[in-house]
């Protein structure tokens, strides 16, 4: 028996491909099915035997038609005219595959009934096989009464052939898998009320654990949460809907739905189906032998209406001595052959038509709709092809939510949130210490310029007070100071003392006039540079930075990295998983990145990359000039500066280097104001006190050789203009060095900052300690004590015992040198001109340094104020 494989149905039989998509069920080839029915002549379904007999003018109804003769299932008789001679022809047809009758003929199918069988022999030995047309007949019935009654077609079969499992239709298996994507759905719901919980518990972003690895946990959870609640949505988890199905079944999700609606509409389709073969079936045209004894009952009435009836006898006796009877045949009027259909019915391959005819016939009536038949209205082939398009539409409404896989919300890893964290929040700390450092500059610039306010009322009050310059001089008359008073104090050109020292103050508090080399204390106005290694996002939601080496680096959300370097060409791709690519990129040449954009290198040596969006993003590995371009053509530029060993933020070209900590910044400005602001100040004083006396007057910078000045040197000539990055106002670590402005009384009374550390400079006070200066001698010359000597030469020294004895190590070399420097003053100060005093006891106790010796301190003895941790460091001292 044979047995058709899956899907060998024909291409326009819509009957058998609709019959196989909704059941499983392997519809024969139609064209085929006759194959296996046909004679040796080719004759589909009969066989027969063409005999010459002899003629007869009259034929006998009842001989001729179906079923007239034994063993024969239809004969037919008719006459042919060649040349004038009349013959006759007996035609005899056996039907192949038609059932037989008890009496041994063959019989007609009846009402719902189905061939079956499969192969079989003829009584000549002719191979013939019923079982294909048994199956395209009775196959359909099996499949979808099985599909429709059992809900699936699991088992299904009819004359040999059978749903193969991999075909099987189990409308079960909707309602099974709707029942999987309810309980994803229900799943999401629930873990997303979880996961809602446990981030409300760990709190926001802006939590105090922010950017730990708390911070990392809290991310999972945020990420988990938003994920689960989107895949929710995405299944329509939570929605109304209405039971659907045989058996009733209630979905609880969008993909759940439309299983159910697909089902529904399988077993609407599949019922319409059912209707319409049962109608066929229900006909007497459902055997194709029927329509085999219609072709041959129209042959019959041809040859009853054009052929039989046109025949005449003629009977002759012969002589009277031996009388005979002879009768002839003739043809009248009306006499027709061949058949106008068939052709010669003489000719045995003729009656192949007849077969095929009658094959025809079956077809179309498969194929032609029936309007008056119930259920057949469309035929076979029409319910087919309605079916096949109404299920295909349904279908592709039920499938759209499959076509559509779920997507994931936020597919970043957890390293790319760790990288982004820290560096929004290092950038965060930048912006925050730049504009702290901003506001402490701008506070320190407010500051200096009331230093500034007071110094320059200090110095007034200094040039016109009591003790002041006019004393100095020797001058009662306040006028004598002014420009054009001829004293000749002013070497004739009228300059102002007090116009000169603004001058020359304001020049050591806003150096450059002009100058764009920053040479003095760093501007606070200026604003600071970007910070290095920065980053810019890139469209496709990647960074692009410059390394130290100035090669552009490209990171991807996944973590693949590309690196282009423009003083070689090549372009490195390092994927977070895999082997790193190297390859040259040449002028006008385009590469592919991991991400789907492209890079072009460009002839000015830019790079221009294209992302899917169609935005585009320039770099200028020379600049750091970065274009981004959005897809909407919006144009934001932005700068870059490659990554160094830097600190941040950078160093000013002077001494002043802008600190992270407002500690630090105010020990740093100390350490510089003492470096650049008392240096250039006595130096200033020094050139206009030149500039009144010539070169008799008592020098702030020398005191050595009698109080003269020392071939017109106006500097300090034992600054120490080194570095050092730490200590109390610019001196080494651990030493205490503090600005003095001079001790000792003279003419005047003031009272200076004393050389033992006792009264710093603080450049956010005014310069306190300049009454000191008084401490000078009338005539020029110079007073006792420290006066107007700063105890500088200590720090050209970097060993030991620097500062008086201040080293624990050295503190008795450091008391004997002091001892020694201060016989020096002493002996100086000695030859003081007229107004002076050798030990300047006029009007107040000395505070020199030199009135006691440092040669017995001892390490347990120290008692070191303001050292302590957390402590000011611009406030230490003894």
């Amino acid at each position: 028996m044979s047995t058709p494989t899956s899907q060998s149905y024909d291409a326009d039989d819509y009957w058998g491909q609709a019959v196989t998509k909704l059941t499983g069920y392997p519809m024969p080839s139609r064209k085929g099915l006759f194959t296996g029915l046909s004679s040796k002549e080719k004759s589909p379904l009969f066989r027969m035997s063409l005999d010459k007999i002899g003629v007869q003018s009259v034929v006998n109804a009842a001989t001729q038609g179906s079923l007239k003769s034994s063993g024969q299932d239809y004969d037919l008789y008719f006459y042919t005219n060649k040349n004038g001679r009349v013959e006759m022809y007996h035609a005899r047809l056996v039907f192949i595959g038609a059932f037989m009758s008890e009496n041994g003929r063959s019989r007609g199918l009846e009402a719902n009934e189905s061939l079956s069988g499969g192969k079989y022999k003829g009584k000549y030995g002719d191979d013939f096989d019923i079982g294909p047309l048994g199956q395209y007949m009775g196959g359909p019935g099996a499949a979808l009464g099985a599909l429709i009654g059992s809900k699936t077609t699991q088992g299904a079969s009819f004359n040999g052939a059978s749903v193969p499992d991999a075909n099987v239709v189990d409308l079960n298996s909707f309602q099974t898998t709707a029942q999987a994507f309810d309980r994803a759905a229900q799943f999401f719901v629930d873990q997303t009320e979880i996961l809602a919980g446990w981030e409300k518990s760990l709190g926001s972003e802006q939590s105090s654990w922010k950017g730990q690895a708390a911070g990392i946990f809290w991310q999972l959870i945020h990420q988990l949460h938003g994920n689960y609640d989107n895949y929710k949505e995405q299944l329509g988890a939570g929605g109304k809907f209405d039971a659907v199905g045989e058996p009733a079944f209630t979905p609880k999700s969008n993909h759940s739905q439309q299983l159910m609606a697909a089902q529904q509409t399988l077993l609407t389709q599949g019922k319409s189906l059912q209707t319409a073969w049962n109608a066929w079936m229900g006909r007497s045209e459902h055997d194709p032998h029927y329509f085999l004894i219609k072709v041959l009952d129209d042959i019959l009435a041809w040859l009853t209406a054009h052929n039989i009836p046109f025949i005449t006898a003629t009977t002759s006796t012969g002589n009277v001595i031996t009388p005979t009877t002879t009768t002839t045949y003739s043809t009248k009027d009306g006499f027709q052959e061949p058949h106008p259909k068939y052709g010669d019915l003489t000719d045995i391959q003729n009656w192949a038509k007849v077969g095929e005819e009658a094959v025809r016939q079956w077809n179309e009536f498969i194929e032609t709709p029936h309007p008056d038949i119930t259920g057949l209205e469309l035929g076979l082939n029409g319910t087919a092809q309605k079916v096949l398009s109404d299920l295909n539409n349904a279908w592709i409404d039920a499938t759209t939510p499959f076509e559509t896989p779920l997507t994931t919300k936020n597919t970043g890893s957890l390293t790319e949130f760790y990288t982004k964290e820290k560096t929004d929040k290092a950038k965060e700390d930048a912006d925050k210490s730049a504009k702290d450092l901003n506001t402490a500059l701008d506070n320190l610039n407010k500051g200096i310029g009331d230093m500034g306010n007071n110094v320059t009322q200090s110095l007034n009050d200094f040039g016109g007070g009591p003790g002041g310059l006019k004393d100095l001089f020797g001058n009662s008359d306040t006028n004598d100071l002014n420009p054009g008073s001829g004293n000749g104090l002013d070497g004739g050109t009228g300059k102002d003392l007090t116009s000169d020292l603004n001058k020359d103050l304001d020049s050591i508090l806003n150096p450059g006039n002009g100058d764009t080399t920053q040479t003095g204390p760093l501007n606070p106005m200026t604003p600071l540079p970007k910070p290095p290694g920065s980053s810019v996002l890139t469209p496709g939601g990647g960074t692009t930075s410059l390394d130290k080496n100035r090669n552009v680096v490209t990171t991807y959300p996944n973590g693949d990295r590309v690196t282009y370097d423009p003083k070689t060409g090549k372009y490195t791709v390092t994927p977070h998983q895999g082997k790193t690519t190297v390859q040259d990129l040449n002028p006008g040449q385009s590469v592919t990145n991991p991400d789907g954009s492209v890079t072009k290198l460009n002839k000015d040596g830019t790079l221009t990359t294209t992302f899917k969006d169609g935005s585009r993003q320039i770099v200028d590995p020379g600049t750091g000039k970065v274009t981004t371009i959005d897809k909407n053509g919006k144009e934001t530029v932005s700068d870059l500066n490659p990554r160094t060993e830097l600190d941040w933020p950078p160093r000013s070209k002077n001494h002043f280097t802008p600190p992270p900590t407002h500690q630090d910044l105010n020990h740093d400005l100390n350490r510089d104001l003492n470096n650049d602001l008392d240096r250039d100040l006595r130096s200033s004083l020094d050139r206009d006190l030149n500039s009144l006396g010539g070169n008799s007057h008592t020098s702030l910078n020398n005191t050595s050789g009698g109080g003269q000045n020392r071939s017109g040197e106006g500097d300090y000539e034992d600054y120490d203009s080194t570095f050092h990055p730490g200590g109390t106002l610019g001196a080494p670590p651990g030493a205490t060095d503090t600005l003095t402005a001079g001790t000792g009384t003279g003419a005047g009374t003031g009272t200076g900052a004393s050389s033992d550390g006792s009264t710093p400079l603080n450049p956010m006070m005014p310069m306190g300690g300049m009454g000191g200066m008084g401490g000078m001698g009338a005539g020029g010359g110079q007073a006792g004590g420290s006066s107007g000597e700063r105890v500088r030469n200590v720090l050209t020294e970097n060993g030991p015992g620097t500062r008086g004895g201040t080293s624990r190590t050295g503190g008795r070399r450091g008391a004997d040198e002091e001892r020694s420097a201060r016989r020096a003053r002493t002996a100086t100060s000695s030859t003081a001109v007229a107004g002076g005093a050798a030990r300047g006891n006029q009007g107040g106790q000395a505070t020199g340094s030199g009135e006691r010796d440092r040669v017995h301190w001892v390490a347990e003895d120290e008692d070191v104020w303001g050292a302590e941790e957390g402590g000011t460091p611009t406030v230490i001292g003894r």
